[in-house]
């Protein structure tokens, strides 16, 4: 299938756009050996962090699965989460991967931010910014992670397009 070289990417940087474009058609002719490979199983590309803007339309065309994480899904003018209905249907939804926090510790260092004297108030704000997409009164949040709260953490993901 290749030759006797193992499959492998060769990226180079994205500038000029012909270099994005070679880098693009790259991927896609690899990620087609992966598809192809896997046979029944399914592929969920870890597209996370600062990736090209190829990336997601050709994992779209390819019908491979990427991530949505929403607290890393934000409108840009306000850092509000995006809405449910804008996040992609083809994809894993998930609070976090192994290279995240936990919930539990996630919060706990939120309040903490929200409390801090330095930068309280834009803590506060991420505060309500969560507690309006969990669909918790943003007025009152908890001071820390009740079983009510974290039970408010599931529904949201369920009501993904990509749940």
């Amino acid at each position: 299938m290749t030759g006797g070289d193992l499959p492998h990417f060769k990226p180079r940087d994205d500038e000029p756009e012909e270099f994005a474009e070679k880098n693009c058609a790259g991927g896609e002719k690899l990620l087609k050996m992966l598809m192809d490979a896997s046979g029944q199983s399914g592929i969920v590309a870890e597209d996370l962090g600062t990736v090209p803007e190829y990336v997601r339309p050709l994992l779209k065309k390819l019908g491979i699965a990427g991530f949505v994480i929403p607290i890393f899904e934000r409108v840009e003018e306000d850092k509000s989460f995006k809405a449910k209905e804008s996040l992609s249907e083809l994809g894993l939804a998930t609070y976090g991967t192994h290279d995240h926090m936990p919930i539990a510790r996630f919060y706990e260092d939120l309040v903490k931010w929200w409390h801090s004297k330095d930068d309280g108030e834009e803590g506060w704000l991420e505060v309500q910014r969560l507690m309006k997409f969990l669909g918790i009164e943003t007025d009152t949040p908890p001071l820390e992670l009740t079983p009510s709260c974290t039970r408010s953490f599931s529904p949201p993901y369920l009501k993904l397009p990509a749940g």
